[in-house]
């Protein structure tokens, strides 16, 4: 959860100083050019990480547990067994 919320922080602060070094909120032109680079570079940071989690290996499934050995002989034989 931690290495989530990291991300996000470090990816609001890339996003930004990617806009600040190429736009400004001085005219429409500027701050959609920033926007753009910004956008741009959180796309590439996505594509990264899509194919490193592409290149993980995947879980493995849980161990099942086996059933512990019970009596083959149905419940309502085994009572007419005991009565007899």
């Amino acid at each position: 959860m931690m290495l989530r919320i990291f991300g996000g922080v470090f990816g609001v602060a890339v996003t930004v100083a990617v806009f600040a070094s190429v736009g400004s909120h001085a005219s429409a032109e500027e701050f959609s050019a920033g926007f753009s680079a910004g956008m741009g570079t959180v796309a590439a940071f996505a594509f990264i990480g899509t194919l490193v989690a592409l290149g993980m290996p995947g879980r493995r499934p849980a161990a099942m547990a086996t059933p512990q050995a019970t009596s083959t002989v149905p419940q309502s034989e085994n009572a007419s067994m005991i009565q007899s």
